[in-house]
């Protein structure tokens, strides 16, 4: 049978290609029975995937009784045997034998022919770990069977040609230690550096700095009286209640800044946390959005939890991102009773806000949420511009916000939302800030 197809690289003319079943005499062990009382405690050892280490085996946490190795399926690996996890995480972990042991059924042992320099065996498996990782399967537990192992292929190169090159990578094994270790480093830098810019990026733009004013461009306050005017027919429509403390913010002849609220004028000039431009505005969340509170079914009602309707958690929030799936459903009873049938569309601005504040995510379809989420909705649309505003700067302006302690850690409440100060630029200027975002993140990915 031709197998050209399946080799994955050259190799020199004096060396071969052959499979792993053919180096060595494999075999895994076994569990002895733990009601037995008589095939614990003697002086073999009995070594778990869990004690493997990479490394040289010399030890095991259990030993075993000579008759539990004669009556159970159990095999004696010699010193130099490689020993390789076959089952759950531990898949691909490999250890070499220094003394005389025995394994459980997970883990599969080699004892190598001559012509085959053990060592070189086991450089070989740790190099292709990722490989045979994804040749387990079995769902939550997966596994990775002896046959399966034992079908792959290794190139040979002659015995000294092997001893050789362990060798080399025996020199080399300190300098690739270090480096990868600096290689690290560099990721982990390069991942706060690339973290830190973009919220310097975000900051500068939401103080009016990333973008030119155009002197032309209308003020924000007009595009809030929009907002004003579409608020209050919802408020006719029997869409939303009127706010009983519906407020507006301007800044005085003094330049400090001052809050109306229903008639009484209040100084909130601390309040504010930095400069805008003069054409800029600020308002409170409240004035520019409506938002929902999610909920949790009852959990000791299991016919609230049957997959039927996407249900949001914080851990189903990747920040800045998409959510298409989530970890948890509820029935469509649970949808009926808790949420009234009402869910959160497609494209719905989400964000956290206890203990993990200021996550924000975009729904990538139909869903509710738990009661740690909230779900955004602008009072005008236009072209999602004002939601792709707030979801670019909201995790960073809820840092600004009043936040509330909790047994386990800050968070905020309803009234502390309804309060988060937002600074608002028009239509235009926002949309002008988003496409400058979008041209500098592409550059910083």
């Amino acid at each position: 049978m031709d197998i050209t197809d399946n080799l994955p690289f050259d190799i020199p003319d004096s060396w071969e290609w052959i499979r792993l079943g053919n180096i060595g005499d494999w075999g895994a062990g076994a569990t002895p029975n733990r009601a037995n009382a008589s095939y614990y405690g003697g002086d073999i050892p009995w070594i778990k995937t869990g004690e493997l280490n990479n490394s040289y085996v010399t030890n095991s946490s259990e030993f075993i009784t000579k008759k539990a190795l004669e009556e159970c399926s159990l095999r004696l690996n010699q010193p130099g045997d490689i020993l390789i996890a076959m089952y759950g995480a531990t898949i691909g972990k490999l250890g070499i034998a220094k003394i005389q042991l025995t394994t459980n059924q997970a883990c599969c042992a080699c004892t190598c022919y001559s012509g085959l320099f053990n060592i070189y065996l086991f450089i070989y498996l740790k190099a292709i770990k990722d490989k045979l990782v994804k040749q387990g399967s079995g769902g939550a537990q997966p596994n990775i069977s002896r046959e399966k192992i034992i079908s792959n292929f290794i190139p040979l190169p002659p015995l000294e040609e092997q001893k050789r090159i362990v060798e080399k990578i025996e020199e080399l094994e300190p300098y690739i230690k270090k480096y990868d270790s600096l290689e690290k480093q560099l990721t982990k830098l390069e991942n706060e550096i690339t973290d830190k810019l973009k919220k310097s990026i975000l900051q500068y733009a939401i103080q009016g700095k990333l973008v030119k004013q155009d002197p032309n461009d209308e003020p924000a306050s007009v595009l809030l009286e929009r907002i004003k005017a579409e608020k209050e027919k919802l408020i006719k429509e029997g869409k939303i209640k009127r706010d009983k403390n519906e407020s507006f913010i301007y800044q005085g002849d003094d330049k400090n800044y001052y809050e109306n609220i229903n008639g009484k004028v209040v100084d909130i000039t601390d309040e504010i946390p930095f400069d805008i431009p003069d054409n800029w505005c600020w308002c409170r969340f409240k004035s520019i959005v409506r938002f929902n509170l999610g909920k949790t079914p009852e959990r000791a009602n299991s016919n609230n939890w049957t997959p039927d309707f996407p249900w949001v958690s914080i851990s189903d929030m990747q920040d800045k991102e998409i959510i298409y799936n989530t970890k948890e459903k509820i029935s469509n009873l649970a949808l009926l009773n808790n949420f009234n049938n009402k869910y959160s569309p497609v494209g719905t601005l989400l964000m956290s806000f206890k203990l993990t504040v200021g996550k924000v995510s975009l729904l990538g379809l139909n869903a509710v949420h738990n009661e740690a989420i909230i779900s955004i909705f602008p009072l005008i649309s236009d072209n999602d511009i004002i939601k792709m505003f707030l979801f670019n700067f909201l995790g960073l302006l809820v840092q600004y916000c009043e936040k509330v302690d909790a047994i386990k850690g800050i968070t905020l409440n309803k009234e502390k939302l309804n309060k988060m100060l937002i600074p608002f630029p028009s239509l235009n200027y926002q949309n002008k800030i988003l496409q400058k975002l979008k041209e500098l993140f592409n550059c910083i990915k």
